[in-house]
C-alpha cells in the first residue's frame, strides 16, 4: 500500500471516528423563525438571530427563547441527551402593545393607517404590535403624521406638534344672486360665510343665460368678501310658424313679454315663445335660448267656434253651468282717446282665439247652487234680500268679492272640466263693446241707456232725491232681475249697468305698458285691489261706458260676476 494511500485512510477514520463523537457523545439545536431575524437566547444568553443552525450544546436541561420586536416571545424548555440535535421552527404571533397619543394643542382627531377613530387626544389605546402610521389633525391646525414600530407589550408614547393652519371666512356678493358657486379643486361647498384655509382658489361662477366666470381669489386670515357680476349672454332666435302672419311674443326669463323681431338678440336662457293668429288655438313653447341661438317652430290649429253658439256645460253634483255665448276672435281699440287719464293712451289689442263670455251676470241661484255644494256663505245682505223678497233666485249676485268669484269660477272648471275664470280688462271690454267703438254698444245717447241698461235714472231719483241721474227710466231702482233689457250685438246682456263686473286684473294697470294680446291680465300697483267694468245700477253715464275702469278691494252691493269660458 503506498504512503499516499495510508494518509488518506488516516483521515477518513479520523473524520468518521469525530462524527460518531458529534452524533453519540455530543448534543446540539438548529433554530428557525417566521419571520426571520428574530433573537435566539438559551438560559438567558444570546446565541444569534435566526436562522441558527446545529448550536452545540452539553446535553442536560435549557431554556430556549427567541423573541422579535414586533411578535410575541416564544419561550420552550428543552432536555437534551447526548447524541440529541434537535431541530426547531418558531412561527411568530403578533403582539399587542398599548399607544399614549397627545398632541399639541390637544382635542386633535387621531388617524391609525388611514383609519379616523373616534376619541380626540389625549388618550390611549390597544393596538396590534408592528409598524403603523399615525395622524393627528385639528381645525385651523396642520395635520401631522409620524411611522413607528409597535412592539409586543411594549407602552409607547405619540406626542405630534400641529402646527397652526389658520382659515379665513369667504362671503360672494354675487349678480345674480341665484348664480352657482363652485370651489375648483376643493372637496368643499360654498355657501356664504364658509370658512376655508388660507390660500389662493379658483372659483367658477355660473347661471343658464349668463357667461360662466373663473375668478382667482386669495384667503386671507378673517373675513373674505369677494363681489361677482355675471355677463348675460345673447343669443337670436329664429321663429317659424303656420300660419306666416302669426302674432310673435318673447318672454325672456325675469323679463316683461315683447314682440318678437328676429333681429333683435335676446338674453340667453329660458325663453317662453307665444304664437297666435286669428282664428288658431294659440300655443305657447319654452326653450333654452344660448349665444348660440335656437329654433322653434310652431304649427297652429285651426279653432272652429260658430259666433253667437249658446253653450251649456253640465255640472258633475247635477244641474247646468251659467250660459255662455261664444264671441268672435277679433282686434279693437281699447280705451278712449278724450276719456279721463285711466282710458288713454288707446291701444290695438288683440284677441286671435274665439271665447265664450257669460249671457248674463252670474244669478243667485247660480252662486248658491256653488254655496252649498262647498259649504261657502251667500253674502249676509243677499241672504237678507231674498228673505223678504226683494231678490230672487234669478237676481245678479252682488256683493261678492274679488276672491269669492275666482273661488266660484275654479269650482266650475272643477265640475264641467272646462277652463272658466274671470276675464281680462281687455276681454271684457272687446265682450262688451260688441264690435262697436262708441261709448255704449248702441252708440253715444245716454237718453238710450233705459233700453239697455238698469243705471241711475228717474227711477232711481225718487228713491234717491238728491242723486243727479240719467234723464231716462228703466223701470229698476236696484238689480232684481237679469236680461231685461236688449242685449248686444254678441247677444250678451246687462253689460252696461244693473251690477259691476270683476276683471281678473290687478288694480288699474298703465295702459302705455299693456299687452297687445288681450288675454294677458295688466298689473297695477301692488294686488290690494282689482278692477270691475261696466257700472251698475248706482251709475251715471260716464260710469257705464264701455272704457270706464274701476277698481275696489271688496264686495259691495254693486258689484257682480260676469264669467268667461275657454274654448
Amino acid at each position: 500500500m503506498s504512503r499516499k494511500v495510508k494518509i488518506l485512510l488516516g483521515l477518513l477514520v479520523l473524520v468518521l471516528m469525530a462524527a460518531a463523537y458529534f452524533m453519540f457523545f455530543t448534543a446540539s439545536i438548529s433554530v428557525t423563525s417566521q419571520p426571520g431575524d428574530a433573537r435566539v437566547s438559551i438560559n438567558g444568553q444570546f446565541i444569534g438571530t435566526t436562522p441558527i443552525e446545529d448550536h452545540p450544546l452539553s446535553p442536560g436541561r435549557y431554556k430556549l427563547a427567541v423573541a422579535h420586536s414586533h411578535y410575541e416571545i416564544q419561550t420552550e424548555q428543552l432536555d437534551l441527551a447526548l447524541g440529541d440535535h434537535l431541530q426547531r421552527n418558531y412561527p411568530l404571533q403578533a403582539g399587542q402593545g398599548v399607544l399614549e397619543l397627545m398632541s399639541n394643542p390637544k382635542g386633535a382627531w387621531v388617524e391609525i393607517d388611514g383609519e379616523r377613530l373616534s376619541v380626540v387626544t389625549p388618550t390611549q389605546i390597544t393596538l396590534t404590535s408592528g409598524k403603523h402610521r399615525i395622524r393627528m389633525g385639528k381645525a385651523e391646525r396642520r395635520d401631522a403624521k409620524t411611522d413607528l414600530v409597535l412592539n409586543s407589550g411594549a407602552n409607547q408614547q405619540v406626542n405630534l406638534n400641529l402646527g397652526m393652519d389658520p382659515h379665513g371666512s369667504l362671503t360672494l356678493k354675487l349678480r345674480p344672486a341665484s348664480a352657482k358657486v363652485e370651489i375648483i379643486g376643493a372637496a368643499i361647498k360654498y355657501a356664504a360665510g364658509v370658512r376655508l384655509p388660507m390660500g389662493e382658489y379658483t372659483l367658477q361662477v355660473s347661471r343658464p343665460g349668463y357667461i360662466t366666470q373663473d375668478k382667482r381669489i386669495t384667503i386671507q386670515y378673517g373675513d373674505n368678501t369677494e363681489q361677482i357680476t355675471l355677463a348675460r349672454g345673447y343669443g337670436k332666435l329664429a321663429v317659424q310658424a303656420i300660419p306666416a302672419d302669426s302674432f310673435i311674443d318673447v318672454t325672456p326669463a325675469g323679463s316683461d313679454t315683447q314682440a318678437y323681431s328676429a333681429a333683435k338678440r335676446l338674453p340667453a336662457g329660458k325663453v317662453s315663445v307665444t304664437a297666435r293668429a286669428m282664428g288658431y288655438r294659440t300655443q305657447t313653447k319654452t326653450v333654452n335660448l344660448t349665444p348660440a341661438g335656437q329654433t322653434v317652430r310652431f304649427n297652429l290649429n285651426k279653432l272652429r267656434a260658430v259666433s253667437g253658439t249658446v253653450l251649456v256645460d253640465k255640472l258633475t253634483i247635477g244641474g247646468n253651468a251659467p250660459p255662455m255665448v261664444i264671441v268672435p276672435a277679433g282686434e279693437f281699440i281699447m280705451g278712449n282717446a278724450t276719456g279721463s287719464g285711466q282710458e288713454r293712451p288707446v291701444r290695438s289689442v288683440q284677441l286671435t282665439q274665439p271665447f265664450a263670455v257669460g249671457k248674463y251676470e252670474v244669478s243667485i241661484g247660480e252662486f248658491g247652487r256653488y254655496a252649498k255644494a262647498t259649504g261657502a256663505e251667500l253674502p249676509k245682505k243677499v241672504a237678507a234680500a231674498i228673505t223678504v223678497e226683494e231678490l230672487s233666485q234669478d237676481s245678479p249676485i252682488a256683493n261678492v268679492s274679488h276672491q269669492q268669484a275666482t273661488k266660484y269660477a275654479d269650482w266650475l272648471s272643477i265640475q264641467t272640466g272646462e277652463r272658466y275664470r274671470l276675464p281680462t280688462e281687455a276681454e271684457w271690454e272687446y265682450a262688451a263693446r260688441a264690435g262697436s267703438q262708441s261709448p255704449y254698444f248702441f252708440g253715444d245717447q245716454p237718453k238710450q241707456l233705459c233700453d239697455y241698461a238698469n243705471v241711475a235714472d228717474q227711477t232711481v231719483k225718487r228713491r234717491y232725491r238728491a242723486w243727479t241721474v240719467i234723464d231716462c227710466n228703466d223701470g229698476q231702482d236696484t238689480p232684481r232681475k237679469r236680461g231685461q233689457y236688449a242685449p248686444n250685438a254678441f247677444g250678451l246682456y246687462d253689460t252696461h249697468g244693473n251690477v259691476s263686473e270683476w276683471v281678473v286684473d290687478c288694480g288699474l294697470p298703465e295702459y302705455s305698458n299693456g299687452s297687445r294680446d288681450g288675454t294677458q291680465a295688466g298689473q297695477g300697483q301692488g294686488c290690494s285691489s282689482h278692477g270691475h267694468r261696466g257700472g251698475s245700477w248706482d251709475s251715471g253715464p260716464e260710469e257705464v261706458a264701455n272704457s270706464y275702469r274701476k277698481a275696489a278691494n271688496g264686495g259691495n252691493g254693486d258689484r257682480g260676476i260676469r264669467l268667461l269660458r275657454e274654448l
